[in-house]
């Protein structure tokens, strides 16, 4: 009997036998050639799918698609965040006018005006995508005057050496609703006046301020938003819309703006010294208990004060990437000064002039990369 070509296949071949899907008894072709047909075949199939394969290969798959990203408030390179703030100013050679019986008389100029300054921040809650901040600032400010120029004033007698405080404790939540998008709430109560403790919870002094913003990044360098401030003082209720824009137009310079009270031009030196350029506007309010005449006892008036100047301020970074501190200078224009009672019965303008204005600070900065985290 002849040697069958399926047993002369077997001996000495690498398969010990082909694919069960090949039967012998019912295919039409020898089984050598079958195999080879089938073996060619896949091969082909192989050669059309690798390109497919290949370029597959290029394309990214996203494992993370389905999860929302969350953008964070800020842009590159901007100035430091402050958690704890230190802060000394001065303001030499003030001019102030007279009110009450004094009205009309020389203006009187202080020696100096000085403004102490602690401020905390501590966050609560540091999510990618929610945060929690609580605050608390705290200003004390004096008026020196030489007593030989303010003899038988009483409302500059009651003005010197006078210390006008305000605490002020503060909430903020932060909220990042997607890869564009971010919303701040704030929430203040102060209370501002002279009184001789740390704070004095009265309804005398206390304030009430909230804001409310939503703010847009375009990207990494640029981000605008918008917003409404609500205030609640001893004397009158208000609401301001604002707006704000940080942009970095370049590793070295950007802007950053809160309208309408800063604006200012900002320089990197490097990544430890940066510089800021701008005007500033900034108001102040307390509730005091002065003489406004001679033989008369002290009367709840509100003392309320508004300055605008131009300001040039270096941040250097020292000792660690936590701590900075902060030199400014600056010329400040007095806006509006004025004293009034809550029947306003009493209203009387001073006039403060104006004159340049020294600060020094210290304050503690978490880096980006922890705020952020």
């Amino acid at each position: 009997m002849a040697i069958q070509p399926y047993e002369k296949c077997s001996v000495g071949s690498n398969f010990t036998r082909l694919p069960p899907a090949l039967p012998t008894s019912t295919s039409p072709y020898p089984p050598q050639a079958l195999f080879m047909r089938i073996t060619l075949r896949r091969l082909i199939l192989l050669t059309l799918a690798l390109p497919t394969f290949l370029v597959a290969q290029d394309i990214p798959i996203e494992i993370e698609a389905t999860e929302v990203l969350f953008c964070q408030p800020g842009v590159t390179n901007a100035s430091p965040s402050r958690g704890l703030v230190l802060e000394y100013a001065i303001r030499p050679g003030v001019t102030m006018s007279r009110i009450g019986d004094f009205a009309g008389q020389e203006d009187v100029q202080a020696r100096y005006w000085e403004d102490r300054v602690l401020k905390v921040k501590v966050p609560v809650v540091n999510r990618t995508d929610f945060k929690i901040i609580l605050g608390m600032n705290h200003t004390e400010e004096t008026y020196h005057f030489d007593p030989l120029d303010i003899a038988g004033d009483p409302f500059l007698e009651s003005l010197n050496e006078q210390t006008l405080k305000s605490t002020r404790f503060t909430g903020y939540a932060v909220k990042s609703l997607n890869q564009r998008y971010y919303a701040l709430a704030r929430l203040e109560v102060g209370y501002n006046g002279d009184f001789d403790k740390f704070v004095r919870v009265d309804d005398q002094y206390e304030m009430f301020r909230a804001a409310l913003l939503v703010g847009r990044k375009w990207s990494e360098d640029f981000e605008v938003g918008a917003g409404l401030l609500y205030t609640n003082t001893f004397r009158r209720t208000s609401v301001w819309p604002f707006v704000f824009a940080n942009y970095t137009l370049s590793p070295k310079w950007g802007i950053e703006a809160v309208v309408p009270v800063d604006l200012k031009v900002r320089y990197d030196w490097t990544p430890k010294r940066l510089l800021l350029m701008g005007f500033d506007y900034f108001s102040r309010e307390h509730s005091v208990d002065f003489r406004l005449a001679n033989d008369a006892d002290p009367t709840n008036v509100f003392l309320r004060r508004h300055f605008l100047g131009p300001t040039i301020t270096i941040q250097q970074q020292v000792f660690s990437e936590w701590t900075w501190v902060d030199f400014q200078a600056g010329y400040t224009l007095d806006l509006n000064t004025r004293v009034r009672n809550d029947g306003e019965t009493i209203d009387e303008t001073i006039n403060m002039g104006s004159a340049p204005y020294f600060r020094v600070s210290f304050f503690v900065s978490p880096p980006r990369k922890v705020i952020c985290k």
